[in-house]
């Protein structure tokens, strides 16, 4: 056993808590070896990162596994997500959606105590615009709710920049190109989690990536 591994997590009213990084690696690769981990995490490492975001966003270690996804090698907050960490702040003053259906646009409204309301728009037409139209995935099968969440983020980084931290949401993210990954050295990683926790590898060699898709996730 470990000296890290004498060290116990500790179990609070809000789920495990991670006092050191030894924990959180210890926690991170018991998650990914245990085959339950969002399918978007490729190794430990990613579990350990993604959690870690988390907690600088206020969300307990099993909750940001839920909320936080790897998106073409980019952390990123699902919609839903981003809306809970703003939510918590202390400011928050409350969200208004609406649908356009005749100019096919999203509308968000953020509300924050002491400040101006903030609206964002996105329609067919910005999608357009964006190249984000004409392939297979949640833009020709869930169109309104890809548009209710580019207007969400939008208006809720723009209000609440202090809570977000620049992250991006994993619908914006799934649209990026992959990062480079370097995939021989993690073929050599070690195999076990004992491996795992004894010399920070990762569990199995990694597929070659792909771009991603989220419809999974989101509907």
């Amino acid at each position: 056993m470990t000296e890290a591994e004498k060290t116990p997590m500790k179990m609070g009213q809000r789920g495990v808590q991670l006092g050191d990084y030894d924990q959180l690696w210890r926690f991170a690769a018991m998650v990914y070896g245990s085959g339950m981990c969002p399918k978007s995490f490729r190794s430990a490492e990613q579990v350990a990162v993604a959690v870690q975001y988390g907690m600088e966003l206020g969300l307990g270690p099993m909750t940001s596994l839920q909320a936080i996804a790897v998106i073409n090698g980019t952390p990123a907050l699902y919609g839903d997500g981003l809306l809970a960490v703003c939510q918590r702040h202390p400011e928050w003053g409350g969200i208004a959606e609406t649908m356009d259906a005749k100019a096919e646009e999203a509308v968000c409204v953020v509300r924050r105590e002491g400040s101006p309301d903030v609206e964002a728009r996105f329609s067919m037409a910005d999608a357009k615009r964006a190249g984000l139209l004409g392939k297979r995935g949640p833009w020709e099968t869930h169109p309104g709710r890809m548009l209710q969440m580019r207007a969400r983020s939008r208006a809720v980084r723009a209000q609440f920049a202090d809570a977000t931290l620049g992250l991006v949401t994993a619908e914006e993210a799934a649209e990026l190109p992959p990062r480079d990954v370097d995939y021989e050295v993690a073929a050599k990683a070690p195999q076990t989690i004992e491996d795992l926790v004894d010399q920070g590898g990762v569990p199995k060699q990694l597929p070659e990536p792909e771009p991603e898709t989220i419809e999974a996730e989101l509907f």
